[in-house]
């Protein structure tokens, strides 16, 4: 029987990170793996989404260009087999760039299944592996409802989604989380006529009242939004039929965007005495990432997180630092930071708004639009709305929701503040530059500033000297 310090099963995202921290200690490790190589995120995820998204975007700018004075726009035209194609090949250099890098470990790849037998030993294919810690990187798989997969041959997920040659004239779209409503409406604006469907008024993750209106109103531009449960059904010979809250829809086609299952299952977990939770998932220190009462980690999608890249890479870190080492180390985890690529953008860092009422915090919101900010109105851009949640007493910063232009960038910078524990006072003393996206947050903040129990400042310029502690700011 060969033993190794550690036995990776998966080489995802989150494998691979755990990868590198266990080759900064040990160089006796095997990565098992008998999948598809090449990271969800390259092959099916985010960066084919964002590849079709661009073209998405692009395309659709041209609504705006004669009234800038650039005539000729609506001679333009989609073909939508060449986006296709173009999305495979810019997919193709991602996942290529993915394997050249693993081929400076290769030797450390075993191509073959595993399965745990004990809870150091690991059967992998007809080899038995002992190991000294093991973690667990499976990832995940789309969930696919048991009542329409024998419509298979209508269905898509995004496992399938960008291998098809070409897009269908007439989509569904089954859920409005980040996945749905990014590549539904990305589909609309290639000329797709898109219906969402969705039992949720959480578009995007979005959970203020408020964000989801504006939400539902702003993409609903683009794309038939329905809340309620969907039926899918077949129809003639060539299409199907949707229906929602008592309306019908005929589609060529539905995209399946009701969210992943991590990959657990045949994995053993049960069989060597693991304890499960309600939903069949190990239970997990995510400080440490190891599964409770084993020498086993666990990362990425697997572990039933937010399935989200930088998450499954901090996780796959964890794991490997801790799984390579004789004691476990105690991380702090990042804020959330979610953003759904829709146009504008969805951004939710922190705790959002509904966390913070569940919670019963004592918060203060800070708002704005963008329907007069300068940079927004000079690249036709004003739409959304950003929301800033911060601490009554203390102007510590909470969280934020928005779903406004460059939301991207906007989540980032409100992701830094959280994580270096800022309150909205020493936020506002930070330069912003004029004109640029970034002062609406600013606009918000200030909001938020205003509603405090006490004015914490008077100014928002940095003083050479603070004054004593106690005295008047």
């Amino acid at each position: 029987m060969r033993t190794v310090d550690v036995a990776i099963i998966g080489a995802g995202s989150a494998g691979i990170a755990a990868r590198s921290e266990i080759a900064r200690v040990t160089g006796d490790y095997v990565v098992i793996d008998d999948g598809t190589l090449g990271t969800t995120c390259a092959r099916v995820g985010c960066m084919p989404s964002k590849a079709l998204i661009q073209v998405a975007n692009d395309f659709h700018r041209r609504t705006l260009l004669g009234e800038m004075g650039i005539d000729g726009a609506d001679g333009l035209a989609i073909d939508r087999r060449k986006v296709m194609a173009h999305v495979r090949r810019l997919r193709d250099a991602f996942v290529g760039a993915v394997l050249e890098d693993m081929r400076a470990w290769e030797a450390h790849v075993v191509r073959a299944r595993a399965r745990l037998v004990g809870p150091d030993t690991l059967k992998v294919g007809d080899e038995t592996l002992r190991a000294k810690a093991i973690v667990i990187a499976t990832g995940s798989r789309p969930i696919v409802p048991a009542a329409w997969r024998s419509l298979s041959r209508h269905l898509l997920d995004t496992d399938r989604f960008f291998e098809e040659e070409t897009i269908a004239d007439r989509m569904a779209v089954i859920g409005a989380g980040a996945i749905g409503t990014e590549l539904g409406l990305a589909l609309a604006r290639l000329g797709v006529e898109v219906t969402v469907a969705t039992t949720s008024k959480a578009v995007g993750g979005l959970s203020s009242p408020a964000l989801q209106e504006a939400a539902a109103k702003l993409l609903s531009r683009d794309m038939k939004i329905q809340f309620g449960d969907a039926s899918l059904d077949t129809g003639r010979k060539r299409a199907m039929r949707l229906t929602v809250a008592g309306g019908s829809w005929e589609v060529d086609a539905a995209l399946i965007a009701v969210g992943r299952k991590p990959n657990l299952a045949g994995l053993g977990l049960e069989d060597i005495g693991v304890r499960l939770d309600e939903k069949g998932l190990p239970v997990v220190d995510e400080t440490t990432m190891r599964i409770d009462g084993t020498s086993i980690y666990i990362a990425g999608d697997a572990s039933g997180g937010r399935a989200i890249f930088h998450e499954a890479v901090d996780e796959g870190r964890i794991a490997g630092y801790n799984a390579a080492r004789a004691d476990d180390h105690c991380f702090r985890r990042s804020p959330r930071l979610a953003i759904t690529f829709t146009d504008p953008n969805i951004g939710i860092v922190g705790r959002g708004w509904q966390g913070l009422v569940d919670q019963g915090a004592d918060f203060v919101t800070g708002e704005a639009s963008f329907v007069r900010q300068g940079r927004a109105i000079v690249m036709r851009e004003t739409d959304g709305r950003i929301e800033v949640y911060a601490d009554r007493k203390s102007g510590r910063l909470l969280g934020a929701e928005m779903i406004a232009p460059r939301a991207e960038h906007l989540a980032h910078l409100l992701a830094f503040a959280l994580s270096m524990d800022l309150a909205v006072h020493q936020f506002l003393l930070m330069p912003f530059y004029h004109p640029a996206i970034e002062e609406g947050l600013r606009t918000a903040l200030k909001g938020a500033a205003y509603k405090l129990e006490r004015r914490i400042r008077d100014t928002e310029l940095m003083r050479c000297a603070e004054p004593p502690a106690g005295g008047t700011v």
